[in-house]
């Protein structure tokens, strides 16, 4: 992640990078299961030394509403760092 990430999801204030790390440590810490979210669709576009995604997503037990994420990462020193991530849930009717 680079120094100035955010995450943004739907119904949450906005996550900085040091309260994503926060977040992630007291998992280990818990011993938190950690599920990946399954992809249904993605396209990534670079551009230079920055990369744009949008994906549709969604939790292999439903636990969340299926979503969209935009997320954004720029290259430095070699490295891809991200430094957006927009979650935004997907409402059925």
């Amino acid at each position: 992640m680079a120094d100035e990430f955010v995450l943004y999801r739907t119904g949450y204030a906005p996550v900085d990078k040091a309260a994503r790390i926060a977040a992630i440590e007291r998992q280990k810490q818990t011993g938190s299961p950690v599920t990946v979210d399954e992809i249904q669709s993605v396209r990534l576009s670079v551009y230079g030394d920055a990369a744009a995604m949008i994906a549709t997503q969604m939790v292999p037990d439903n636990s969340r509403p299926p979503y969209r994420a935009a997320r954004v990462w720029v290259r430095r020193n070699g490295q891809w760092l991200m430094t957006i991530s927009v979650q935004t849930d997907i409402q059925t009717p």
